[in-house]
C-alpha cells in the first residue's frame, strides 16, 4: 500500500471512529436520558437517589443519609468531571488536527462542517 493511501485510510478510519463515538454517545443519551446538572456528562445525584429508592425501597432516614453521602462527595466528583472534560476536549482537538492533515482542501471544509454539527449536538445534549 502506498504511504499516501495508508494515511488516507488511517484518516478515514479515525474520522469514522470519531463519528461513531459521537453517534454512540448521542444514542446513549437518547436511550438513558440525562439527569445532569450544570451541563455535565454525568447523572445528577437526584437520579441516583431515585434509582436506589425504586430498587432498594429506602426508608426516609436511609434516603436522607444517602443524599448526605452524595452531597459530601459532590465537590470531588465535580472536580474529576471538569478535569476529564478538559482532557477530552484537548485530545479531541489533537485528533481533529491530525485528521485534518490527512484531508484535501475540499474534505477539510466538509470536515469542519461535520465537526461543527457534532459539537452543536454535544452542546444541545449538555443543556438537557
Amino acid at each position: 500500500m502506498k504511504e499516501t493511501s495508508r494515511w488516507k485510510a488511517i484518516g478515514l478510519l479515525s474520522l469514522a471512529a470519531l463519528v461513531g463515538a459521537a453517534a454512540g454517545s448521542a444514542t446513549t443519551v437518547a436511550v438513558m436520558g440525562r439527569g445532569h446538572e450544570g451541563g455535565r456528562h454525568h447523572h445528577g445525584s437526584g437520579w441516583f437517589v431515585e434509582l436506589l429508592q425504586r430498587e432498594l425501597d429506602l426508608s426516609t432516614t436511609q434516603r436522607d443519609s444517602v443524599e448526605a453521602v452524595l452531597d459530601r462527595y459532590s465537590g470531588p466528583m465535580e472536580r474529576i468531571w471538569t478535569d476529564m472534560e478538559t482532557r477530552i476536549d484537548s485530545l479531541r482537538t489533537a485528533i481533529r488536527l491530525d485528521i485534518r492533515a490527512q484531508l484535501s482542501a475540499e474534505q477539510q471544509a466538509r470536515f469542519t462542517a461535520v465537526t461543527a454539527r457534532l459539537d452543536a449536538e454535544r452542546r444541545s445534549y449538555r443543556k438537557r
